[in-house]
């Protein structure tokens, strides 16, 4: 499937979330969810895989091709590390909701 991964998160008030002074786009949650998972996987090849993820993600400009099965791991790792605003609207974004096309 392909995901636009340069779109913007916003909160409450409709307002761009932001890091320090730039704004957090989906690119770089599913990056640093990536990046911050769980340290003590024991399966060698899914974390290989969860690498592989990481180096798409990273390489692409504004569109990324990411399987269902990627994606289900992505929706896990963002839960674990982020809050219910972020994690809704990545679920949002992945699946294409078309409440979240801005």
């Amino acid at each position: 499937m392909k995901v636009r991964i340069n779109v913007f998160y916003y909160d409450l008030k409709k307002e761009k979330v932001k890091n320090d002074s730039e704004a957090i786009t989906l690119k770089e949650v599913l990056t640093t969810s990536l990046m911050n998972a769980k340290q003590d996987e024991k399966d060698m090849a899914r974390k290989y895989a969860r690498f592989s993820l990481l180096m798409l993600l990273t390489n692409s400009k504004d569109v990324a091709e990411i399987t269902s099965e990627q994606i289900s791991d992505l929706k896990e790792l963002v839960c674990e590390c982020y809050n219910v605003l972020v994690y809704g609207q990545t679920c949002d974004y992945l699946e294409d909701k078309e409440t979240n096309k801005r």
